[in-house]
Parts: structure tokens; C-alpha cells; sequence
């Protein structure tokens, strides 16, 4: 998925969208406890870094503008600022 996304077959591919789904449910509850302060920012930032990573895929991109919508209103607004990729679903 990470080094040719368009060899996967639509199976994968969407196998692969519900990885990313899982991973970013993940980081919106760490997203949580870094808001309430119950994380220091020096433990949220190598989530940030994360999501920067997984925005360099395109099955990612594209299930970020199509996908539905799970997260938090405030959670899809840090994720839009660090990709620079907005939701077209909004």
C-alpha cells in the first residue's frame, strides 16, 4: 500500500481505508487527552508526525475527502491543518 497503492485490488484497498480508520480513531483519543491536558505536547507531536506520514498516500487522501464522517468537529480541524487536505463531505 505505502510503495505502489494502485497495484492493491479494491479489496485491499479498502481493507487498507479501514486500517487508517482504525489508526485515526487511535490518535483522535490520544488527540483527546493531549486537549485536556492529561498528555504533555511533547507526547501529541509524534502523533502530529504521524498523520503528516500517512497523508503522503493517496488511498488515505482520497478516503480522507470521500470517507464518512467519525471524528470530532475539533479532531478533523488538526488533521485538515497538518495535511492541508479538507473533508469534502463538510
Amino acid at each position: 500500500a505505502w510503495e505502489d497503492p494502485s497495484a492493491l485490488s479494491q479489496e485491499e484497498r479498502v481493507q487498507y481505508e479501514y486500517q487508517a480508520v482504525s489508526v485515526f480513531l487511535l490518535m483522535e483519543g490520544a488527540f483527546k487527552q493531549y486537549q485536556r491536558g492529561y498528555m504533555p505536547e511533547s507526547g501529541w507531536r509524534p502523533y502530529e508526525d504521524l498523520i503528516e506520514t500517512f497523508f503522503s498516500n493517496e488511498i488515505v487522501v482520497d478516503w480522507w475527502i470521500n470517507g464518512s464522517t467519525v471524528f470530532s468537529p475539533e479532531f478533523e480541524s488538526v488533521v485538515e491543518g497538518i495535511s492541508g487536505v479538507s473533508r469534502r463531505s463538510k
